[in-house]
């Protein structure tokens, strides 16, 4: 008995002193890697004048494809929207489906597929730092001709690249103990001026989370517009509550899921014209997963 009480002390103190040094987090990614992104968000918008709020459901499928490491540790992916699907309620309008997988689509749902569908299996090309940094995202010119083709669709160009580089959140240089924050701010630009977004990250500590133990981090999330775009509109945001968790696998290195909830208000004044008031509810679920050997 006291040779066991002996091992099981010895075995707590090197498992507490390792802990005690903190955990480096790090995305490990080699060529051939392959991770499917699953993407769901939830989201009600409440135009000006309408007393219903517009419903819309979106689904998205993409495949993460390491395909070179390099010199400096970082690697080149290849990611393929492989299927979008879209719902939506629209009052006095009914009900609109879209999914890249039928052939046809049907009124204002074919509006819609115009814009997915190019982007249906069109390799797109980033490269990703181990500590999560996501850069040189190049989106090729057929993927986006069906956003270019409708009015301020080219506008939504720098929104997709910004949802690709904000694939993972940048992690710290050093190890980190439960109770570590860091900020993290992002910017994006397009017609309608400067979007800031400030996420505070917090590490929680390891977990149980779908039957494994990983490591969850809670997020808050602060936006702002800065300046004045092509409208010359001025975007004020009077309330806002932007709250999110992540759980990341770092024995095997990748995200497993990010949640996100956001209920914002926001001010939209363009000169000469009434105020408007936009109120955004959504909650969107991003989930990677392994592919199947």
């Amino acid at each position: 008995m006291l040779r066991i009480a002996i091992a099981l002390l010895f075995t707590f103190s090197l498992g507490h002193s390792a802990y005690s040094q903190g955990v480096l987090f790090r995305w490990k990614l080699v060529p051939g890697t392959k991770l499917y992104s699953d993407v769901e968000q939830v989201m009600e918008q409440s135009p000006p004048g309408v007393t219903t709020p517009v419903k819309q459901m979106t689904r998205i499928t993409q495949l993460w494809e390491v395909k070179n490491k390099n010199e400096d540790g970082s690697v080149q992916i290849v990611t393929v929207l492989q299927r979008a699907q879209l719902s939506m309620d629209i009052p006095g309008a009914g009900s609109v489906e879209m999914d890249t997988d039928k052939t046809e689509d049907f009124g204002f749902a074919k509006q819609i597929g115009q814009m997915f569908r190019p982007m249906i299996g069109v390799e797109c090309f980033n490269t990703m730092a181990a500590n999560g940094k996501i850069s040189n995202v190049v989106i090729p010119d057929e993927a986006l001709k069906g956003f270019r083709s409708i009015p301020m669709g080219s506008s939504m160009e720098p929104v997709l690249k910004d949802s690709i580089e904000k694939g993972s959140p940048v992690f710290p240089d050093a190890p980190i103990l439960p109770g570590h924050t860091w900020t993290q701010v992002t910017e994006t630009k397009n017609d309608t001026g400067i979007l800031e977004s400030t996420n505070q990250y917090k590490y929680i500590g390891p977990v149980m989370f779908e039957g494994r133990q990983i490591h969850q981090f809670n997020v808050s999330t602060k936006m702002d517009f800065k300046g004045e775009g092509k409208f010359k509109a001025k975007i004020t945001v009077p309330s806002q509550d932007i709250q999110g968790k992540l759980w990341f696998d770092n024995e095997n290195g990748y995200l497993v899921v990010s949640e996100l909830s956001q209920n914002m208000t926001m001010n939209i004044q363009i000169p000469d014209q009434p105020l408007v008031e936009q109120k955004v509810v959504q909650k969107m679920k991003t989930g990677f997963r392994q592919e199947k050997k």
